[in-house]
Protein backbone atom coordinates (compact mmCIF):
# COMPACT_ATOMS: atom_id res chain seq x y z
CA UNK A 1 0.00 0.00 0.00
CA UNK A 2 1.46 3.44 -1.26
CA UNK A 3 0.53 5.00 2.05
CA UNK A 4 2.58 2.72 4.28
CA UNK A 5 5.66 3.18 1.07
CA UNK A 6 5.52 6.87 2.44
CA UNK A 7 5.43 6.37 6.06
CA UNK A 8 8.35 3.71 5.94
CA UNK A 9 10.65 6.14 3.81
CA UNK A 10 9.65 9.01 6.90
CA UNK A 11 11.48 8.83 9.85
CA UNK A 12 9.28 9.07 12.51
CA UNK A 13 6.32 7.76 10.15
CA UNK A 14 3.28 9.30 10.63
CA UNK A 15 3.53 11.82 13.70
CA UNK A 16 6.13 13.87 11.59
CA UNK A 17 4.44 13.65 8.46
CA UNK A 18 1.94 15.30 9.77
CA UNK A 19 3.71 17.53 12.13
CA UNK A 20 5.98 18.42 9.25
CA UNK A 21 2.24 19.33 7.57
CA UNK A 22 1.22 21.24 10.33
CA UNK A 23 4.36 23.58 11.05
CA UNK A 24 4.75 24.19 7.52
CA UNK A 25 2.54 24.29 5.07
CA UNK A 26 -0.85 24.68 7.39
CA UNK A 27 0.99 27.74 9.18
CA UNK A 28 0.15 29.99 5.66
CA UNK A 29 -2.53 27.26 3.77
CA UNK A 30 -4.69 26.54 6.30
CA UNK A 31 -7.77 24.32 5.02
CA UNK A 32 -7.47 21.20 7.01
CA UNK A 33 -9.53 21.32 10.91
CA UNK A 34 -6.58 19.94 12.53
CA UNK A 35 -8.42 18.11 15.53
CA UNK A 36 -11.30 16.83 12.81
CA UNK A 37 -8.19 15.33 11.33
CA UNK A 38 -6.63 13.52 14.52
CA UNK A 39 -9.92 12.02 15.74
CA UNK A 40 -10.67 10.82 11.98
CA UNK A 41 -7.23 9.18 12.41
CA UNK A 42 -7.64 7.92 15.46
CA UNK A 43 -11.04 6.27 14.95
CA UNK A 44 -9.87 4.71 11.43
CA UNK A 45 -7.74 2.43 13.53
CA UNK A 46 -4.87 2.84 11.13
CA UNK A 47 -7.05 1.71 7.97
CA UNK A 48 -8.34 5.08 6.50
CA UNK A 49 -10.90 5.43 3.74
CA UNK A 50 -9.53 6.31 0.18
CA UNK A 51 -10.37 9.49 0.69
CA UNK A 52 -8.63 10.09 3.93
CA UNK A 53 -5.61 8.16 2.46
CA UNK A 54 -5.20 10.30 -0.98
CA UNK A 55 -5.37 13.59 1.59
CA UNK A 56 -2.70 12.48 3.86
CA UNK A 57 -0.45 11.97 0.85
CA UNK A 58 -1.57 15.05 -0.70
CA UNK A 59 0.30 16.38 2.78
CA UNK A 60 3.27 14.57 2.38
CA UNK A 61 3.51 16.13 -1.06
CA UNK A 62 1.92 19.67 0.16
CA UNK A 63 4.80 20.44 2.68
CA UNK A 64 8.45 21.24 1.81
CA UNK A 65 11.31 19.24 2.61
CA UNK A 66 12.53 19.22 5.94
CA UNK A 67 16.11 18.27 7.46
CA UNK A 68 14.84 17.75 11.24
CA UNK A 69 13.92 14.21 10.05
CA UNK A 70 14.47 11.78 6.99
CA UNK A 71 11.29 12.18 4.96
CA UNK A 72 12.54 10.21 1.63
CA UNK A 73 12.05 13.57 -0.64
CA UNK A 74 15.42 13.72 -1.17
CA UNK A 75 14.69 10.79 -3.57
CA UNK A 76 13.87 12.78 -6.39
CA UNK A 77 12.63 9.36 -8.15
CA UNK A 78 10.56 7.63 -5.19
CA UNK A 79 9.33 11.41 -4.68
CA UNK A 80 7.97 11.57 -8.59
CA UNK A 81 6.59 7.40 -8.10
CA UNK A 82 4.64 9.01 -4.75
CA UNK A 83 3.41 12.19 -6.77
CA UNK A 84 2.28 10.02 -10.13
CA UNK A 85 0.44 7.62 -7.99
CA UNK A 86 -1.31 10.10 -5.73
CA UNK A 87 -2.52 12.24 -8.70
CA UNK A 88 -3.36 9.19 -10.71
CA UNK A 89 -5.69 8.26 -7.29
CA UNK A 90 -7.32 11.36 -6.38
CA UNK A 91 -7.74 11.39 -10.70
CA UNK A 92 -9.65 7.88 -10.32
CA UNK A 93 -11.68 9.08 -6.91
CA UNK A 94 -12.46 12.50 -8.66
CA UNK A 95 -14.02 10.77 -11.33
CA UNK A 96 -16.22 8.81 -9.18
CA UNK A 97 -18.00 12.09 -7.81
CA UNK A 98 -17.51 15.51 -5.61
CA UNK A 99 -15.66 14.78 -2.20
CA UNK A 100 -15.13 17.46 -0.07
CA UNK A 101 -11.83 15.42 1.01
CA UNK A 102 -10.93 15.56 -2.81
CA UNK A 103 -11.10 19.59 -2.90
CA UNK A 104 -8.19 19.46 0.06
CA UNK A 105 -6.17 17.17 -2.27
CA UNK A 106 -6.34 18.60 -5.06
CA UNK A 107 -5.29 21.85 -3.88
CA UNK A 108 -2.18 20.50 -2.55
CA UNK A 109 -1.25 18.46 -5.29
CA UNK A 110 -1.69 21.61 -7.60
CA UNK A 111 1.00 23.28 -4.59
CA UNK A 112 3.34 20.54 -4.97
CA UNK A 113 2.79 21.03 -8.91
CA UNK A 114 3.51 24.62 -8.74
CA UNK A 115 6.33 24.31 -6.46
CA UNK A 116 7.94 21.43 -8.81
CA UNK A 117 7.42 23.35 -12.12
CA UNK A 118 4.42 21.36 -13.28
CA UNK A 119 2.15 24.19 -14.97
CA UNK A 120 0.99 21.83 -17.91
CA UNK A 121 -0.72 19.53 -15.11
CA UNK A 122 -1.30 22.35 -12.08
CA UNK A 123 -3.79 23.84 -14.46
CA UNK A 124 -6.16 20.77 -14.82
CA UNK A 125 -5.62 19.78 -11.28
CA UNK A 126 -7.54 22.96 -10.41
CA UNK A 127 -9.50 22.91 -12.91
CA UNK A 128 -10.88 19.39 -11.59
CA UNK A 129 -10.68 20.67 -8.12
CA UNK A 130 -12.40 23.88 -9.00
CA UNK A 131 -15.31 21.73 -10.41
CA UNK A 132 -15.87 19.89 -7.23
CA UNK A 133 -15.89 22.84 -5.03
CA UNK A 134 -18.75 23.90 -6.88
CA UNK A 135 -20.27 21.51 -7.20
CA UNK A 136 -20.02 21.08 -3.10
CA UNK A 137 -21.35 24.96 -2.84
CA UNK A 138 -17.79 25.80 -0.92
CA UNK A 139 -18.09 29.22 -3.39
CA UNK A 140 -21.43 29.68 -1.55
CA UNK A 141 -20.09 28.92 2.12
CA UNK A 142 -17.48 31.85 1.85
CA UNK A 143 -20.62 34.71 1.88
CA UNK A 144 -22.02 32.53 4.97
CA UNK A 145 -22.10 34.16 8.09
CA UNK A 146 -23.87 31.75 10.53
CA UNK A 147 -23.35 28.19 10.63
CA UNK A 148 -26.30 25.55 8.51
CA UNK A 149 -24.73 22.73 8.46
CA UNK A 150 -24.85 20.15 11.25
CA UNK A 151 -21.61 20.34 12.41
CA UNK A 152 -21.79 24.04 13.11
CA UNK A 153 -19.36 26.75 12.71
CA UNK A 154 -15.99 24.69 12.79
CA UNK A 155 -17.29 22.75 9.63
CA UNK A 156 -18.49 26.48 7.97
CA UNK A 157 -15.42 27.70 8.75
CA UNK A 158 -13.49 24.81 7.23
CA UNK A 159 -15.28 24.99 3.76
CA UNK A 160 -14.23 28.70 3.98
CA UNK A 161 -10.45 27.63 4.04
CA UNK A 162 -10.76 25.31 1.76
CA UNK A 163 -12.47 27.56 -0.77
CA UNK A 164 -9.93 30.61 0.18
CA UNK A 165 -7.02 28.40 -0.22
CA UNK A 166 -7.88 26.67 -3.75
CA UNK A 167 -8.54 30.47 -4.84
CA UNK A 168 -4.90 31.20 -3.14
CA UNK A 169 -3.21 28.91 -5.36
CA UNK A 170 -4.60 29.32 -8.34
CA UNK A 171 -3.58 32.73 -8.02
Amino acid sequence: MLVNTVLNSIEGGFENLVRNYLQTTHSWLCMIHEQRYLQRLASCGGVPDAEFAIMTLAMYLGSPATDKFKDGKEDKTFLDGVYRAVKELHRFRSDQGPCFLMVISGVLIALYEIWHGRNDTTRSSLGITASAAYYLGLDLSASYTSPSHAKGTSLLEERKRVWWGLIVVDR
